[in-house]
């Protein structure tokens, strides 16, 4: 009789000695969990160049085997990367960064969710946001594109009746630039050009006369 009671109460005690342990366990986890970190400065890059969007966790787990997002809030759909359980999502990512975007995935065990973005164009420029599901922790990265010109060219045309003409030519920008600030840099141009050619006639003179 005495053994028939005394096993459920062995039974009680060791369900009761699990959760305790299950729940301390829990406790300590969510005390040390890891915070995710980025730089607070922006990350400016011109149109055509390969860049990382710096996201990792302090202290460092392995990210390999736990899922997180890298997310352009302002875009339908959002999903810039997605990294699951050791597969990328593909299937979720906008399709403006499709073949754009990968993981350094020897770099995934010490935590470095870091994302490549490849040849970056103009309308990647925005805010990106690291996030974690498991832990609802996030950080953003702003990503600036600079303005650029693939092609410039500054050159000078003798014509008839010894006039000169200054040929600017300028592509490929982004942002456009304004006029008036174009303006502005061909008035200074001819100006200093103007002051060049009216110090190198002086020199020729000078040295005929001393001639």
């Amino acid at each position: 009789m005495n053994s028939l009671l005394s096993t459920p109460i062995s039974v009680f005690t060791a369900i009761v000695f699990y959760l305790t342990t299950v729940l301390l366990l829990k406790t300590d986890s969510c005390e040390g969990q890891s915070a995710v970190i980025s730089q607070l400065q922006p990350i400016v890059a011109s149109v055509g160049d390969d860049i990382t969007l710096p996201c990792h966790l302090e202290p460092a787990v392995d990210a390999a085997v736990i899922t997180f997002e890298w997310t352009r809030p302002d875009l339908n759909p959002r999903f810039v990367h997605v990294w699951h359980s050791g597969e990328n999502l593909m299937d979720l990512q906008n399709p403006s960064f499709k073949g754009r975007t990968s993981l350094f995935s020897e770099k995934l065990k010490s935590g470095d969710i870091s994302l490549k973005l490849s040849e970056v164009k103009p309308s990647d420029e925005g805010k990106y946001r690291c996030f974690l599901p498991l832990l609802e922790k996030d950080t953003f990265v702003e990503l600036i594109v600079s303005a650029v010109s693939t092609s410039s060219t500054v050159g000078i045309q003798r014509v008839s009746h010894g006039a000169v003409v200054l040929q600017c030519n300028s592509t490929g920008w982004y942002p456009e630039p304004e006029v008036f600030v174009s303006v502005i840099w061909l008035m200074w141009f001819c100006w200093t050009l103007q002051v060049k050619l009216l110090l190198c006639l002086f020199s020729t003179v000078t040295l005929l006369l001393t001639v």
